[in-house]
């Protein structure tokens, strides 16, 4: 699934690119195969110099450099929620132009090898944001200078680029659309004249050297190139987030007294699960649900509440190809250890109850596994459970108390 977009990359690099050694060559392609992403765009832009102008050729827009670019991306790592990206791309931008003092200047230009690098973990609610830096090698492409009597002159010029960019990009499917603001700064320190026929002598019009510095926009899309093959098994840690459709706490059982209600809640939740070495081999799992029960007013207001109780469920699971799942407890002698934690706010109690065996009283939670929910239906009490996936895990205290009392 990756050879076609790479092929097509490296075809593109190598006709943008001068020729170069196989040896470079070599290194390039080993370094292309770790892309995740591949990226084309369109661009276009205004330079922000007085001496060149654009000139007014390009096909998209009126008095406006345009050009296109491809860019590979390869993830360099996340650390502490930030997430970082290196670019490899390279591009063009024509439309370059003076036409004035007896000059008439045109020209392309050619970038690559381009190198940025990409912060790119910004929220804005339904779209991202990203920032980046970049550094590239530019060259003169079909640069041609006339002067007096119609007379050419090739015009030849290597610098470096240096720039910043900001982009703004929505999901779609594998992919992304993205708008990519960013200022280029580029200047040609010395150009090198071809002189025409006998011509030995540069007119006094020609220009020495060159700021081709210019604001520019991109528009493109970004394909993941990955070969994405489906979960055999849900991802290992999933975190409960509603019972019944009830947010957390969420009040399951509501008696009536004299004083008002007594309420069994259910205040967090776990689902870890672990596959099995090959497909026909159950995984494990590991569910823990910590409750308590509080007494209310008639007017709601909580009177007592009872120290949070963690119990935790031990056994197998299997899961079929279209997601559903069964989760079998396994067999086990009861255990219940209490912790207490003392700070100088409060004292929490957590009690925590190994579930126990049963016999034929243990029936097996059956489920469904679809995107990054786990559905799941408590037996005994025919709760709802919805759990979601937790790439980054944030247990308040008590939870984190009994996770520790849990696994002695």
């Amino acid at each position: 699934m990756r050879s076609r977009p790479l092929s097509s990359i490296l075809l593109a690099a190598a006709l943008l690119a001068p020729r170069a050694g196989s040896a470079q060559f070599e290194t390039v392609s080993k370094l292309f195969d770790k892309v995740h992403s591949v990226a084309v765009s369109g661009q276009t832009g205004r330079l922000t110099n007085s001496y060149m102008t654009e000139d007014g050729r390009c096909a998209f827009f009126s008095n406006a450099l345009c050009g296109a670019g491809v860019e590979v991306l390869i993830d360099v790592g996340d650390s502490a929620g930030e997430h970082w990206e290196l670019g490899l791309g390279a591009g063009y931008l024509s439309g370059f132009g003076r036409m004035r003092d007896s000059l008439d200047f045109r020209a392309s230009m050619r970038t690559f090898p381009t190198v940025s690098a990409y912060y790119t973990n910004i929220s804005l609610g339904p779209v991202g944001m990203y920032l980046g830096g970049n550094m590239g090698l530019v060259e003169l492409v079909n640069a041609q200078a006339y002067g007096d009597s119609a007379l050419e002159y090739g015009v030849k010029g290597n610098t470096f680029e240096l720039g910043a960019t900001v982009g703004l990009y929505g999901e779609i499917g594998r992919g992304a659309i993205f708008i990519e603001p960013a200022y280029r700064w580029r200047r040609f320190s010395s150009l090198d004249y071809t002189f025409a026929s006998a011509v030995g002598k540069l007119p006094r019009a020609f220009p020495r050297e060159l700021d081709l510095s210019a604001l520019q926009v991109s528009v493109g899309f970004q394909l993941d190139v990955r070969k994405h093959e489906p979960d055999k098994v849900p991802p290992k840690v999933w975190r409960l987030v509603s019972v019944d459709g009830l947010t957390l706490p969420a009040a399951v059982q509501v008696s009536a007294v004299s004083s008002g209600t007594v309420q069994k809640q259910i205040l967090f939740g776990m689902l870890t699960m672990n596959p099995g070495k090959d497909d026909d081999e159950p995984g494990t799992y590991r569910l823990e649900l910590q409750t308590r029960e509080i007494t209310t007013t008639a007017a709601g207001v909580v009177q007592s509440a009872q120290p949070p109780v963690a119990t935790v469920e031990n056994g197998t699971f299997t899961r079929s190809e279209a997601g559903d799942l069964t989760l079998t407890p396994t067999l086990a002698s009861p255990t219940t250890t209490t912790t207490v934690s003392t700070t100088a706010v409060a004292t929490t109690t957590v009690t925590t109850t190994t579930v126990a065996a049963r016999g034929a009283e243990m029936v097996a939670r059956q489920g469904h596994a679809e995107g990054t929910e786990v559905r799941l239906r408590d037996p005994a009490t025919g709760y709802g459970l919805i759990f979601r996936r937790a790439d980054v895990l944030e247990v308040s205290a008590p939870s984190a108390a009994a996770e520790k009392t849990a696994g002695n």
